[in-house]
């Protein structure tokens, strides 16, 4: 064999190699939907809207999934004030509000305001603390990502973000791609 034919053949081999293993160890990327076809979304969005008087930052754009999806609408009180807090929860059951059929939420509050340091840090496999990432977007614009983590029970991956006063939380149950899923997410909102 010539040597260009041997060093062409060799090149040509590395990077199937390279494709084999890289495709081999990346889990799939999660294949987003239109948030619309969530059950009940446009209307718990419009009532949200009409309560408050301001746009609901919704994803327009959620993790594929193969279970029908519902949206239900909670807040603390029976008597809610929604300026002060509301949340949309998701679920594969319309009239579960459980963590057994909980996909993602997202919840608004005044009240609440961003914690970065956290009053009690959980913790990875290891016991060393989990932080919060900061994500700095264009505009100044800061979200914090938190990974999915078991503290007595599973919790999902979340970004949280303060704007105009609100502070926002959107979580969604993920398997891999976690804070790229969940960026995408946010991408969608500002559209």
């Amino acid at each position: 064999m010539p040597m260009n034919n041997r060093f062409l053949f060799f090149v040509i081999h590395i990077l199937f190699c390279y494709f084999i293993m890289t495709s081999l160890h990346a889990a799939a990327p999660i294949v987003l939907m239109p948030a619309m076809k969530i059950k009940g979304l446009a209307e718990e969005i419009k009532f949200i809207k009409s309560k408050t008087k301001r746009a609901v930052p919704f994803p327009h754009l959620v993790p594929k999934s193969d279970e029908r999806l519902f949206a239900v609408q909670s807040s603390y009180d029976s008597k809610p004030n929604y300026r002060e807090y509301w949340n949309i929860s998701i679920t594969t059951d319309p009239k579960c509000v459980a963590k057994t059929c909980l996909v993602g939420s997202l919840t608004a509050s005044r009240t609440d305001k961003l914690d970065l340091d956290y009053i009690e840090a959980p913790f990875d496999p290891n016991l060393k603390p989990i932080p919060k990432v900061k994500i700095k977007l264009n505009r100044g614009f800061i979200v914090y990502f938190t990974p999915g983590h078991a503290e007595g029970d599973w919790h999902s991956p979340s970004l949280e973000w303060q704007q105009d006063g609100v502070l926002y939380h959107l979580s969604w149950i993920i398997a891999s791609h976690e804070k790229q899923t969940l960026m995408g997410m946010l991408r969608s909102i500002t559209r």
